[in-house]
């Protein structure tokens, strides 16, 4: 397997930026907008707002919506923000950058760098590569800005793989981290599932699996990812991602409800979207498959972005983080901080 360092911070900004001004234009003059608009007002005000449920958070005093937009604002990445999982900040999405990394099998670069017309136009592996991020990146930005910190890097890893293989690969990872199978019978699960792949597509089965590896357990890797993304290239294939944590994956309604299909006005498909979020899955928790991350999940911070003062994590009833007695949401740890992030306190109410 080969990467490619595909897309830097600035140019996914880049990317996202273009993606928003595009989903403007093409479904301005249509009631409510794009999916994706409809999506975050309904999950982000009203009575239908999706809020903190679990007890654990709610004992540490994180109470309010997971996400939110800021009142009379238009429908950009500085207007809206999520609460992270990891510190329970509620943060502005265009603070969450990051960096892609594609891995591919060497046949599949060879392809990509293989100029070819599209639509009166040459194209190149770069195209090829945006064309991809463009297509995903609603769902990326939802999952990378479930994270305030860990989450600045996504691989993703090109497979020419039918929708049954990924799911069969996904699956075998997921019961491997549970640590329930003896070595025969891991070894018999690992040989069936090499002979499926290796018959029919690239990368093969043991390529993918030490890469998966690589990137969970060696520490040159320089991070831990909350998430590993699998983009299938053939015609049926959609992306989606294996989590390395029950406690990075988003809330079940946000996967449940999530827009489904592509960002084309004039299409009438509802399952054509790049990505397929019901599809993914996760490791079981605390696996020895996955490194220690320096980026626990659990803690409340300060909703400042770069302010380090926290709680430990499962610490009922916090007595040095106030909440703002104007939103009700956020928690600082001091005035001043509150000062600093005053556009917090413009989010619209809930209700």
């Amino acid at each position: 397997m080969v990467v490619d360092e595909t897309c830097d911070r600035y140019q996914v900004e880049k990317i996202v930026e273009t993606i928003f001004k595009q989903l403007h234009d093409s479904w301005n003059g249509v009631p409510g907008g794009s999916p994706w608009n409809k999506w975050y007002l309904k999950n982000a005000n009203g009575p239908d707002a999706i809020k903190v449920t679990d007890s654990e958070r709610k004992q540490q005093g994180v109470q309010g919506r997971l996400i939110a937009w800021k009142t009379g604002k238009p429908f950009v990445p500085s207007s809206l923000f999520f609460r992270t999982i990891d510190t329970a900040k509620l943060l502005p999405m265009h603070l969450a950058d990051f960096n892609i990394q594609m891995y591919a099998h060497p046949s599949t670069w060879q392809w990509a760098d293989d100029p070819r017309v599209v639509r009166g136009r040459t194209w190149t592996r770069k195209d090829w590569q945006t064309f991809t991020l463009v297509g995903m990146m609603q769902e990326l930005l939802l999952l990378r800005n479930m994270h305030d910190r860990g989450g600045g890097d996504i691989p993703i890893i090109i497979v020419d793989w039918e929708p049954e293989f990924l799911a069969q690969a996904l699956d075998y990872w997921v019961r491997l981290s549970k640590g329930e199978w003896t070595e025969e019978q891991r070894n018999l699960e690992y040989v069936k599932i090499e002979r499926t792949l290796c018959r029919r597509a690239r990368p093969c089965f043991p390529q993918a699996d030490l890469l998966v590896r690589a990137l969970l357990q060696d520490p040159a890797v320089g991070y831990v990812p909350p998430f590993i993304v699998f983009h299938p290239i053939t015609f049926k294939g959609r992306a989606t991602a294996l989590f390395t944590s029950p406690a990075n994956r988003p809330p079940q309604a946000f996967i449940d409800s999530f827009p489904t299909a592509c960002s084309t006005p004039q299409c009438e498909e509802t399952e054509c979207g790049f990505f397929n979020l019901k599809a993914c899955r996760s490791l079981a928790k605390d696996s020895k498959m996955v490194r220690k991350s320096i980026w626990p999940t659990g803690l409340v911070a300060c909703n400042v972005w770069t302010c380090d003062v926290q709680h430990a994590p499962n610490v009922a009833k916090p007595t040095f983080l106030q909440r703002c007695q104007r939103c009700k949401e956020a928690l600082y740890c001091s005035p001043s901080h509150q000062v600093r992030f005053i556009g917090i306190e413009k989010l619209s109410s809930y209700g």
